[in-house]
């Protein structure tokens, strides 16, 4: 799986309420990498902001799953 798809998976789970070890867990990886994966998107919010992260993860992650109902 992509990094950015982690994140997208990551950040989605982490709004909905989720902690590291629960979201560690769904996505059947490290706990750790769950900590890492969070810090660095953090650093990424804290410089882009978090409407550009957000939108950049919900367009890779969501878009060709959407063109794809539609071919």
């Amino acid at each position: 799986m992509e990094k950015w798809a982690i994140d997208a998976k990551i950040m989605k789970l982490r709004g909905l309420g989720y902690t590291q070890e629960e979201i560690a867990k769904r996505l059947k990886i490290n706990q750790g990498v769950v900590q890492y994966r969070l810090k660095q998107l953090k650093k990424r919010v804290e410089e882009e902001g978090i409407n550009t992260v957000f939108f950049e993860l919900v367009m890779k992650l969501y878009v060709p799953k959407i063109i794809e109902i539609f071919k």
